[in-house]
């Protein structure tokens, strides 16, 4: 009866999904696309009202469930809302996508649900082996949308290559694991945590060659450099929906597992301090410099999506150093949170408004084709204007916000040069952010493009524009949530 009553109840809004997904897979043999509508109608209820149950938990005191392989705490909440949101939105902007391409849409939507559900398990994961399950319950649908256009041969090409080389991450991720529970003969963070200690001293080899194999494998899952190698490929050639969540979703998600993962081994802080501040910094670095060098949006915004993992990173290298709220300024997990709220509502905005532009049966996605967006359509290129200042972190933004956080949290954590190099690379962002907003501006239309006219692309499109200002505007309130949600997280969270 406990049972039901108190662990049962955490785990609802995953089941729920879950059933969800299945339910709408089970209807999409029976109204096939004439049923599109009802089927987008019935995964944005499920969404919707798993985000209002979560708000009726309580996230605090830190709660474990299930032989304390379940976390339930403010951060597994903010993550899970921040998901549900993520997966709103994609329902939304592939709507009509999904019509004119002849994708499936029962198959689109279940996936997008199963995924979300796998991150959610990321969230909460408070053993490495729901960590696990939960990553590759994400990773598992993610393959199949990517390569969902069976007849659209960069989609295909997309789909293996992230297929091949999420399996080599998967097994890099087992590694690690595997040397952890030798080491310490569990898979539970907390007693991981509880026994760092002698892992260090007794183990340190082995302590470290853990600890790489684990910040490796979740490199990959975040882009962080030198493990970002197909991420530039993947995001152009998968379609523009999947893109929109694949470089939101499961980079938020293994953000999560990564902090959840670190915090366990929160003994070898300063080995991973020196990791990740590596990985940072040449995150930021190719990943501006290669969207520099790009012509085509879709894969200039592929490369500034992992330069702003690199930015993330910061704050988790942070972590490393202190964890505290000071003054105005909030806790560097905080700080990480806040960020990718930021980075998903500005990138899902910037994504999108590729969509609105179709060429050639597919849609304008080089520099050219926004050539002139202004005049055509001036309401489209002025919400890119505004994605594109918040990007580079322009003020009242969202997007200044976070990396004036992010930075912020480095200097007060003693990681000066950290915070000088993102300030730099934050700069070098202007140029290629700055090269759209030229074309769009300053220059007559180049090709012949058609315009896209969808009421969910617009409102998807309307709900990330008005967000990325009033946000950066107001962010107290959301500040405050993820301050509470986050307040226990090292003190009674991980480390107990």
């Amino acid at each position: 009866m406990n049972l039901l009553s108190g662990d049962l109840k955490l785990v609802l809004p995953e089941i729920f999904i879950s059933v969800t997904a299945m339910g709408i897979l089970i209807l999409g043999t029976f109204v096939r696309e004439r049923g599109r509508t009802w089927l987008a109608c019935v995964t944005l209820s499920a969404l919707a009202v798993t985000g209002y149950y979560l708000m009726t938990l309580r996230s605090n005191p830190f709660h474990p469930a299930y032989s304390s392989m379940y976390a339930h705490d403010g951060m597994a909440l903010v993550f899970k809302m921040l998901f549900i949101v993520v997966g709103i939105l994609a329902v939304l902007v592939s709507y009509d996508f999904l019509r004119t391409r002849g994708i499936p849409c029962a198959e689109f939507f279940a996936l997008i649900l199963f995924s979300t559900v796998g991150m959610m398990l990321v969230a909460s994961a408070y053993d490495f082996m729901l960590l696990f399950v939960g990553l590759e319950l994400s990773s598992l649908a993610t393959y199949i949308l990517v390569g969902l256009t069976k007849k659209d041969l960069w989609s295909n090409e997309a789909a293996i290559k992230y297929f091949l080389l999420s399996i080599f991450a998967s097994a890099i991720l087992l590694f690690g694991i595997s040397i952890v529970y030798a080491a310490t003969g569990t898979t539970n963070f907390g007693e991981i945590a509880s026994r760092g200690s002698d892992l260090t001293t007794r183990q340190p080899l082995a302590a470290v060659v853990a600890l790489v194999f684990l910040v490796a494998a979740f490199g990959f899952k975040i882009t962080a450099v030198p493990f970002h190698m197909y991420a530039p490929d993947v995001y152009q050639g998968a379609p523009t929906p999947v893109t929109i969540f694949l470089a939101v979703g499961p980079k938020a998600a293994a953000f999560a597992g990564l902090i959840r993962v670190l915090g366990a081994v929160h003994a070898m802080s300063s080995d991973w301090l020196m990791l990740v501040s590596a990985l940072s910094f040449l995150t930021m670095t190719v990943g501006n410099v290669g969207a520099v060098l790009q012509t085509n949006v879709k894969r200039m915004l592929a490369y500034s999506s992992i330069a702003h993992a690199g930015y993330a990173l910061i704050g988790v290298a942070s972590i490393a150093v202190d964890d505290r709220a000071g003054g105005v300024f909030p806790s560097s997990t905080a700080s990480v949170i806040f960020y990718l709220v930021a980075y998903t509502i500005m990138n899902v905005g910037a994504f999108s408004l590729l969509m609105y532009m179709r060429r050639d049966k597919g849609f304008g996605e080089d520099l050219a084709d926004f050539s002139g967006l202004a005049r055509r359509r001036p309401v489209v290129a002025a919400a890119m204007l505004i994605f594109l200042l918040s990007l580079a972190g322009i003020p009242p933004s969202i997007g200044f916000l976070g990396k004036f956080y992010i930075f912020a949290t480095a200097v007060r954590s003693g990681l000066y040069w950290l915070a000088v190099a993102g300030v730099l690379n934050a700069v070098v962002s202007l140029f290629y952010y700055a090269r759209i907003v030229v074309y769009m501006f300053m220059k007559k239309q180049e090709r012949d493009v058609s315009d896209v006219r969808s009421f969910a692309l617009n409102l998807a499109l309307g709900a990330s524009a008005v967000a990325t200002v009033v946000l950066g505007i107001f962010p107290q309130t959301i500040l405050d949530v993820i301050a509470r949600a986050t307040s226990n997280i090292f003190t009674g969270g991980i480390i107990q």
